[in-house]
């Protein structure tokens, strides 16, 4: 390994090859690079790519930040170890967009007005990643919960403005999406618990608590009445003195 008192000896010579840099112990790195040498050297492109490689194997993924004018080559190097990296490089291209999303989606929080081809890559990756996407349609929803129903936290809180087709795909992929929405028609309802009765444990009213009402209640008795026996803490007292009193009547015989 160099050390840094041979370092310096290079650094005054101005050569560095490529064992050169591979050869730097973790601290000789850091204040190669830390110390603005690099920025103020155009190194060719294979020293490039050594920097970018050994910035990778001793975690300093930020690296290319101190390449002067690093090549395209290099940046889809550095983007493609650490999506993050495309935070410093300057006008990105598409190509190193959709490498730096691939890699990690998040990191389109840091690329300017990404196409739709950039923003699909981020959420296929990471649904989550539409957390950092304006304008998302359709299909960037649709994309974004197949890969992570808990994404649905970022494109609405009211099932009011989710399509149908989204709000069921962020269901089957994470049961537990439903957390994230409230304001459930009954009939919604009626979807989510057909899918999992289950569910009905995490099924919230407009106003953000899981009591459901009344109403919703006895909707519910109706098209699933085996729902009050199985879960009778989300159903209020006077509904099941109601049908305990109608099963003993005879009119209803499938609660307890």
């Amino acid at each position: 390994m160099i050390k840094f008192e041979q370092y310096l000896l290079k650094h005054q010579e101005s050569s560095y090859s490529v064992d050169d840099i591979q050869d730097m112990n973790r601290q000789t790195f850091a204040y190669f690079v830390k110390n603005n040498f690099v920025k103020n050297t155009t190194f060719d492109l294979e020293i490039q790519h050594a920097i970018v490689e050994r910035g990778v194997e001793t975690t300093y993924y930020d690296v290319i930040k101190y390449i002067n004018n690093p090549k395209k080559e290099v940046q889809l190097h550095a983007v493609s170890a650490y999506g993050y990296a495309i935070e410093y490089i300057k006008n990105p291209d598409q190509d190193v967009q959709l490498a730096a999303v691939k890699e990690d989606g998040r990191s389109i929080d840091f690329v300017d007005n990404p196409n739709k081809a950039v923003k699909l890559a981020a959420v296929n990756n990471r649904g989550i990643s539409i957390k950092y996407i304006q304008n998302h349609d359709y299909d960037i929803q649709l994309a974004a919960v197949k890969e992570d129903g808990r994404s649905i936290e970022y494109i609405t809180s009211s099932v009011a403005f989710i399509h149908d087709d989204i709000f069921i795909a962020a269901i089957k992929q994470n049961k537990r999406a439903i957390t994230f929405v409230k304001g459930l028609s009954d009939e919604y309802i009626l979807k989510v618990l057909k899918l999992d009765q289950n569910l009905i444990k995490e099924i919230k009213n407009e106003g953000g608590n899981r009591r459901l009402s009344k109403s919703t209640q006895e909707f519910l008795i109706s098209k699933m009445p085996e729902l009050l026996s199985k879960y009778p803490q989300k159903f209020s007292p006077s509904i099941k003195r109601k049908y305990s009193y109608l099963k003993l009547a005879g009119e209803i015989g499938v609660l307890d």
